[in-house]
């Protein structure tokens, strides 16, 4: 399988610097499996060679005003979803509507990327036993059939924004637990990318290795032309 990028582009534009991102990647040829994350406004501006994303999805299933539901955006070609992202959990999902919404995406035949990690910076064995807390969640709320259509973001919450985090030695060693705690579990081969200021340095690091199936990458590649110099 090919590694995995995933551009979170975040809410980082107006429409027009939407509109021209999305005619800049239109005819983008990745050498990865390229996904693509704009804000849900703009969703329906992005189409090429690439899958869509959306950052949030409702987590009721049904009609709600103000809410994208999955229907809504499988319309727009979405095959992908953002939960449990750490901006998100920091400012206001709580674990109940984290699980609702992976639920909501699953059930629906959409893929969920799901971060998990820790809001500060613990003891690696602490750290682990938080990551397998948070995997076990989710995994016990979803069938069996379903499983394989989650995809795991280490993601030290704690480090989002900010140019502190683990060594790239540690996150490796985070991702081979990831995986081998989901496969002697789950008996699953799960997939396991990394976000967390990535950069141009830290991705070539990540995407070479063979533990790490691929990575979430936001503040650098909000220039099309850095996204564009990586995947190509």
């Amino acid at each position: 399988m090919d590694k995995i990028v995933v551009a979170n582009l975040k809410n980082n534009f107006l429409y027009k610097d939407a509109l021209a991102y999305a005619k800049k990647i239109e005819n983008i040829e990745s050498k990865y499996d390229l996904i693509i994350a704009p804000g849900n406004l703009y969703l329906s501006l992005f189409r090429g060679n690439y899958e869509l994303a959306a950052q949030n999805i409702s987590e009721y299933e049904y009609i709600c005003t103000g809410e994208e539901t999955p229907n809504c955006l499988k319309s727009l070609g979405v095959n992908y979803v953002f939960v449990g992202h750490g901006e998100r959990r920091q400012l206001m999902d709580d674990e109940y509507s984290i699980e609702k919404k992976a639920l909501s995406a699953v059930n629906n035949d959409m893929n969920v990327i799901y971060f998990i990690g820790e809001d500060k910076k613990n003891h690696p064995l602490i750290t682990k036993e938080y990551i397998k807390a948070q995997i076990k969640n989710i995994f016990d709320l979803i069938e069996d059939e379903y499983k394989e259509n989650v995809i795991f973001a280490f993601e030290p919450f704690w480090s989002v924004g900010s140019n502190d985090t683990y060594t790239c030695e540690e996150i490796i060693d985070f991702i081979k637990f990831i995986k081998d705690y989901i496969y002697n579990k789950y008996n699953i081969e799960a997939k396991v990318l990394y976000g967390g200021s990535v950069n141009e340095v830290t991705f070539e690091v990540f995407i070479k290795n063979p533990i790490v199936d691929g990575v979430v990458i936001s503040s650098y590649v909000s220039n099309p032309d850095n996204l564009i110099n990586l995947v190509i």
